[in-house]
């Protein structure tokens, strides 16, 4: 049986290392991320009902001490995202003149006072 090694692979008996002193490589961690437990209570709890073979809620501990989502990442959920009829509509008319959609988008944001009052990203 041929057995075939990667070109300085330490596995094949041929390569020898250089020197008796591992080499030894420091690694500085170098961003932590906060600690962000906050000691909340909020808790669901499912059983199997096996009868109807589903899962059913148990027990519903829904107070949390925290705020769920940070304010400047609203913009990002799914939830969020909710484009009324008005505004779909004069990005089509805006699109059929020639405009861009991310100048459409800028010009609604100025309409209502800045972007971040739209209800949806861009």
């Amino acid at each position: 049986m041929d057995l075939r090694f990667k070109k300085g692979s330490l596995l094949n008996p041929r390569n020898r290392p250089i020197s008796d002193n591992p080499i030894l490589v420091e690694v500085e961690k170098v961003k932590e991320k906060p600690e962000e437990r906050l000691g909340c209570k909020a808790r669901i709890f499912f059983k199997l009902d096996e009868s109807a073979n589903v899962y059913r809620i148990y027990k519903w501990e829904g107070a949390h001490t925290h705020k769920l989502h940070k304010a400047e990442h609203l913009l990002y959920l799914r939830s969020f995202g909710h484009v009324i009829e008005a505004q779909g509509q004069v990005v089509v008319i805006n699109s059929k003149a020639g405009m861009s959609i991310r100048t459409s988008y800028e010009v609604m944001g100025k309409g209502v006072g800045g972007i971040e009052n739209l209800g949806f990203r861009f």
